[in-house]
């Protein structure tokens, strides 16, 4: 006994209505129909492949410079475009590798994600930081933007320190295509004088001037000065004042953006700062 389906008998019966051009039309609207979805399922796979073939190119030129594999851009990908991608910024002196137990909250929770390694970060170069530029970065981030537009429909941009200033940033200049910020402590409200004093810092405890476990005056005239700096030397930690100079930059773009306010810029002299040109 041979049964048919239900879809089968209708198909029939549609078939067998007195109008044949009602019919033919039927058909063609159909057949239109799933060619169209066909299309559109190619296109975004095409959309997809390519931006993991990218993405692949950049991970390569980044192995050549990168002290570390850890430290260079992560992709983590379910192999299909998904409704949600996140896109993650580190902090200054940071990397993706600290940026990855929030990559594996986001991606269990289904969303494709890439982690960008900012340029001038974890370099085999120790100098390369010092030779960054906030124009480097902002392009890095635009790339960025672009390559994980394909992974996922609603792009997600989550910043961490520095990396929060560059999502803030990014924000107004790629409006249709970032959906969400999700901001870990941005660095909107640092000021010049904390990343000069981090240099001078620097040769305080290469000269032994500020020895922390032995605080003498020189260490309490860099508390009073900047409390912050001391904080960072007690970690370990000790931002290139250079670089620095480029986060300030882009703190400055973005309060001009926000407010057409005149800023200081400590190299270049009281000014109107231009949001598209903070590589000057």
């Amino acid at each position: 006994m041979i049964q048919t389906s239900h879809d089968a008998r209708s198909s029939m019966k549609l078939c067998e209505l007195p109008d044949f051009k009602e019919c033919f039309t039927l058909f063609l609207t159909m057949l239109l129909i799933s060619t169209c979805f066909n299309a559109s399922a190619q296109v975004e796979t095409a959309a997809f492949d390519l931006s993991i073939n990218k993405l692949t190119a950049l991970q390569n030129r980044e192995a050549k410079t990168l002290e570390d594999l850890k430290h260079g851009t992560q992709v983590l990908s379910h192999g299909r475009k998904t409704k949600t991608v996140l896109l993650s910024l580190p902090g200054l002196h940071e990397s993706p590798f600290q940026l990855k137990t929030l990559n594996q909250f986001f991606f269990d929770e289904g969303a494709n994600v890439v982690s960008l390694h900012l340029p001038g970060h974890q370099q085999k170069d120790e100098n390369a930081i010092n030779q960054v530029t906030a124009q480097e970065w902002e392009d890095a981030v635009s790339e960025a933007i672009t390559m994980a537009r394909g992974l996922g429909d609603e792009l997600i941009v989550l910043g961490y320190s520095t990396g929060g200033v560059l999502a803030v940033q990014a924000a107004p200049q790629r409006p249709k295509e970032i959906r969400q910020l999700f901001l870990f402590a941005p660095a909107l409200a640092l000021s010049n004088k904390t990343f000069l004093f981090s240099l001078f810092g620097q040769l305080a405890m290469g000269e032994k001037l500020c020895d922390l476990t032995q605080p003498g005056f020189a260490c309490k005239i860099f508390d009073q000065l900047d409390h912050q700096t001391i904080q960072m030397m007690k970690e370990g930690v000790y931002p290139s004042a250079s670089a620095g100079v480029q986060v300030q930059r882009v703190i400055d773009a973005i309060r001009t953006q926000f407010s057409d306010a005149e800023v200081t810029d400590y190299y270049l002299g009281k000014r109107g700062f231009n949001p598209n040109s903070v590589s000057q």
